[in-house]
């Protein structure tokens, strides 16, 4: 009998990525659409507040 070996790579588990974050399933339109969305609503944010990245 030949036992499997484990997979090649790092056997730690990386942190969550979406912790915090709520993961959308969408089409590519859609996903356009939502960014688009986005970058107007912060966009106004930044211009009205005079935020800067230092």
């Amino acid at each position: 009998m030949i036992r499997p070996s484990s997979p090649p790579g790092p056997t730690r588990r990386l942190p969550r990525l979406d912790a915090g974050a709520e993961i959308l399933k969408s089409t590519p339109d859609e996903f356009v659409a939502h960014i688009s969305s986005e970058n107007v609503k912060w966009g106004k944010l930044v211009r009205e507040t005079g935020a800067r990245i230092d």
